[in-house]
């Protein structure tokens, strides 16, 4: 997978590229987003993992490998957390789901889903078009989270469902949260903002038609196998009626869903200030009522990120920020790499001066033996010669008086 490319600097290495405050896997999470658990919570969170970890040994898992297999994770506890806090503590229900969606991740090849859409996806639903209306990545909102900004269009939704199958739609949405979550991790944020435009369909296509379908079934999913990822949604432009819907449409959210959605019907003078409270209008593109100029091909879930995508002067810093990272990390690289070096020149030296030692020392025991050797020989004539002089002492005749 493709990591973005800014200004010619790559950060494919996913080690690179900070992702939110709690980095090491052996410190305890306690907060997920806006939910802070309590000391009770905590509790249950520690059985939640310990039966995790539990369920996982049975699969085959062992301690050192990755405890959930989720490329675009922040941490193996992060994840854990965001399904406890999904299904309000329950511990059976969060293992279970945490389980069920590593297994769908598996069974769906979500960890390689870009390359399979890069190869896959026709132009019609990957490139802005007639029939897919208007949808993509573009600016922050006010608390710093990448918004998705979506404008569903009911005919060309019925188009594309009736010429490519509801999967391979769904599919597509898969591979665009995917997306979201590069780009949260890339900006060390943990959620996503949606903007919903539904100016293009009415109250009955949401309720009884494929787009309601569609949108109901992408909601379910994210809900299942995408926890705690949206931080807000905002639903703007509202057909007439849509009040009446979605009294029955929002039971199919749980209530911690619910409270992150914001109805704002026909944006207006009157709405258009509350909208602008949480996303900045150099923020909203022109087509939602904002003053940025977007390109949508650009924005959409492309193989690769596009620059244009980070052009926003909030992203810009973001973009320095971690070119600063990667220039102090390929420092620190490049210093390792020096001190290592001179430590291998100076080992290099050391061998060759021990070497040089041991060859003299060699010597000068050579040299010791053979001064001893001489010196034996030297001390053996002696004996021998003494050894003769007392035999001819011995051997002389004796003179008669």
């Amino acid at each position: 997978m493709a990591a973005p490319a800014i200004n010619g600097t790559r950060y494919a290495d996913s080690k690179l590229w900070p992702i939110p405050a709690r980095v090491n896997e052996d410190e305890k999470q306690v907060k997920s987003g806006p939910h802070t658990l309590s000391p009770p919570q905590i509790e249950l969170f520690e059985k939640c993992k310990a039966l995790l970890k539990e369920k996982r040994k049975e699969q085959g898992w062992a301690e050192g490998q990755p405890l959930l297999e989720d490329n675009m994770k922040l941490t193996d506890e992060d994840l854990a957390l965001r399904f406890f806090v999904a299904r309000d503590g329950k511990v059976e229900d969060a293992v279970r789901d945490a389980l069920n969606s590593i297994e769908w991740r598996k069974k769906e090849n979500i960890e390689n889903i870009f390359e399979w859409c890069h190869e896959t996806f026709p132009a019609d639903i990957t490139y802005k078009s007639q029939t897919n209306g208007l949808c993509g990545f573009h600016g922050l909102d006010a608390e710093g989270f990448p918004v998705w900004w979506d404008r569903p269009n009911h005919k060309g939704i019925l188009e594309l469902v009736d010429k490519y199958g509801m999967d391979s739609v769904m599919r597509w949405h898969f591979a665009s949260v995917e997306r979201g979550r590069e780009v949260a991790r890339w900006l060390n944020v943990d959620r996503i903002t949606i903007v919903l435009d539904l100016q293009d369909v009415s109250a009955t296509n949401v309720l009884f038609g494929k787009s309601g379908a569609l949108l109901r079934a992408q909601s379910k999913a994210d809900q299942v196998v995408y926890p705690e990822l949206m931080r807000k949604l905002f639903i703007i432009n509202a057909p007439w009626g849509f009040a009446s819907a979605w009294s029955g449409m929002k039971l199919m959210f749980d209530k911690r869903m619910q409270d992150k959605i914001t109805i704002l019907g026909k944006r207006s003078s009157s709405n258009g200030d509350a909208f602008s409270a949480h996303i900045a209008p150099d923020q909203t593109p022109a087509e939602f009522g904002g003053t940025a100029k977007v390109d949508w091909d650009l924005c959409r879930m492309r193989p690769d990120p596009a620059p244009l995508i980070f052009k926003a002067p909030m992203y810009l810093e973001k973009v320095q920020e971690l070119e600063k990272l990667s220039n102090i990390v390929q420092s620190a690289e490049t210093a390792v790499r020096n001190v290592v070096e001179e430590a291998e020149l100076v080992e290099q030296v050391v061998q060759k001066r021990m070497e040089q030692v041991d060859a003299v020392e060699i010597a000068e025991a050579a040299d010791r033996k053979k001064l001893e050797s001489e010196e034996s020989v030297e001390e053996a004539e002696q004996t021998y010669r003494q050894h003769l002089e007392e035999e001819a002492e011995v051997s002389k005749p004796e003179v008669a008086n």
